[in-house]
């Protein structure tokens, strides 16, 4: 979109810089440093609230008259931009506010043969920590939520998988739900 310089002018001194600005598709910061940057005068603060209550400052003149360029405020690629990063903020903000919820695979649904003799090998380890001390049963705590610090065998110790799982260095908990 194009203005002359003296078209612009016209405009800032007609409506607020918020207003205008939304019709060129740009920001009242961006709108405000073309002027600034073309010399036109702007408003000064509370123009507008001063010019409902009747005592409207005065229009100044137009520095450099004979100096009227045509001014690109924006093409349609920036405006198509611009709206498509809108979309996008909306859609990053609305995923934000409202994350999709996951399900975990069970065990039994798993069909990659890595991920199998993972799950394998943590069973074995779950066993065999089991055995080491017999007071806390894995079944026990496993779907309650960790403490801090630690009370249990299960979240000191460290599971690491061979070469043939799936590759991972986690407590017996983690585990389940990186190879689910």
């Amino acid at each position: 979109m194009e203005k002359t310089r003296q078209e612009l002018f016209e405009l800032v001194w007609s409506m607020p810089m918020t207003k205008l600005s939304k019709q060129f598709e740009l920001s009242d910061v961006g709108l405000r440093k073309i002027c600034i940057k073309n010399q036109i005068p702007l408003p000064p603060r509370g123009h507008w609230i001063r010019k409902q209550f009747g005592k409207e400052d005065p229009t100044p003149d137009l520095p450099k008259r004979n100096f009227n360029p045509t001014i690109k405020l924006n093409d349609e690629y920036k405006i198509q931009f611009n709206r498509e990063i809108s979309e996008a903020k909306k859609v990053a903000k609305q995923l934000a506010l409202n994350p999709p919820t996951t399900t975990l695979r069970k065990p039994d649904q798993l069909n990659h043969e890595r991920c199998i003799t993972a799950y394998e090998e943590v069973k074995e380890f779950i066993l065999s920590m089991e055995a080491k001390q017999s007071i806390v049963k894995f079944s026990s705590i496993k779907d309650k939520p960790p403490s801090f610090p630690p009370t249990n065998i299960f979240s000191l110790a460290y599971f690491r998988s061979s070469k043939e799982g799936f590759p991972l260095y986690a407590t017996a908990r983690n585990a389940i739900r990186a190879i689910c």
